[in-house]
């Protein structure tokens, strides 16, 4: 059985009404090549935001001085720390070529994170490579609407998780014709179905990057993308491509933003892959599963043909992949 995909973003902030308590960062924090990450003092901002109809973060980028943006289109992370310490990826982006840029990410479905606690901290990565005085100044805000989602999340649970940008994030593609259609760097996972619930989707981030080889992979390859599971039938799939780039993120911009992408657009959202509910092909809740992530559904596995990179017109070609299990009532 084959499960279709199913999109979810939001059209913006200003759809929704801030709840009391809920705040913004007061200082802008700068981010260049000396300084890529910043955890952000969130006060008791997402104090009850477990307990709301929707829940957004917005994240603004500016420019640190007139005409001083990052020149490049780069990955940013956003990520929330849990109770046992470790840092979960919730939203992904991609800075514009050289322009301001506003983000809102859609937290929705991840409100188990904040249940029960008054403070969740929350890191941003930019993975800019200009030193000052090129960069980006950063400024978040956090807006809900009150009320019940429908259906109500009660557990996530990490799949896999890239966390802020690293070159162990890096899940080369291709490499040897013994890997083709897998990603090493993604491995199985097994983990236990929530007990407390009766649905479960998955949620995926992922996007390509590097070009020059054949297909210009992964970063202008469009391919498709599978999770399957073990000892069941199904499979969840996705062809993980944007068309849309034209008119869907900042414009107008410089450089190539226009272009179709590998699941992302300069000075876009990357849009997490939310699937439908997957209880029907799934073991009861308690029960244990184990997941394998799959490139190339459906196609030639691709091998990289020259993997001598210059860092320039010929680069690694790699997917950064992130998706956790939401449990809902």
């Amino acid at each position: 059985m084959l499960i279709s995909r199913q999109w979810r973003s939001i059209a913006g902030a200003l759809m929704l009404t801030a709840a009391p308590g809920a705040m913004a960062q007061t200082a802008w924090n700068e981010f260049n090549s000396s300084q890529r990450t910043v955890v952000f003092d969130t006060g008791t901002a997402f104090a009850g935001a477990d307990s709301f109809k929707r829940a957004v973060i917005n994240l603004d980028l500016a420019c640190p001085s007139a005409g001083k943006c990052g020149s490049w289109d780069v990955q940013g992370f956003v990520e929330l720390k849990q109770p046992d310490g470790n840092w979960i990826h919730v939203a992904r982006f991609i800075t514009p070529y050289g322009v301001p840029a506003t983000y809102s990410f859609d937290v929705t479905d991840l409100q188990p994170i904040f249940a029960g606690r008054s403070k969740v901290p929350m890191r941003v990565t930019i993975d800019i490579w200009e030193g000052a005085p090129k960069g980006w100044i950063a400024n978040w805000s956090y807006s809900v609407v009150t009320g019940t989602p429908e259906p109500r999340p009660v557990a996530v649970v990490p799949l896999w998780n890239d966390a802020a940008f690293n070159g162990a994030s890096q899940a080369e593609y291709g490499k040897s014709a013994a890997t083709a259609g897998s990603l090493p760097a993604v491995p199985d996972k097994t983990v236990t179905l929530p007990a407390n619930a009766s649905k479960f989707k998955i949620r995926t981030l992922v996007t390509g990057h590097g070009q020059g080889d054949a297909y210009n992979a992964a970063e202008f390859y469009d391919n498709n993308h599978a999770i399957t599971w073990a000892k069941h039938p199904s499979t969840l799939n996705a062809r993980i491509w944007r068309t849309d780039c034209a008119t869907s993120t900042v414009s107008p911009q410089k450089g190539t933003y226009t272009y179709s992408r590998a699941g992302w657009c300069p000075g876009g959202v990357v849009q997490p892959w939310l699937s439908a509910d997957l209880a029907p092909n799934l073991p009861a809740p308690g029960s244990q599963v184990t997941f394998h992530y799959q490139v190339d559904y459906g196609k030639p596995p691709y091998v990289n043909q020259q993997q001598t990179y210059d860092n320039n017109g010929h680069t690694m070609p790699f997917y950064n992949v992130s998706a956790v299990l939401i449990g809902y009532q």
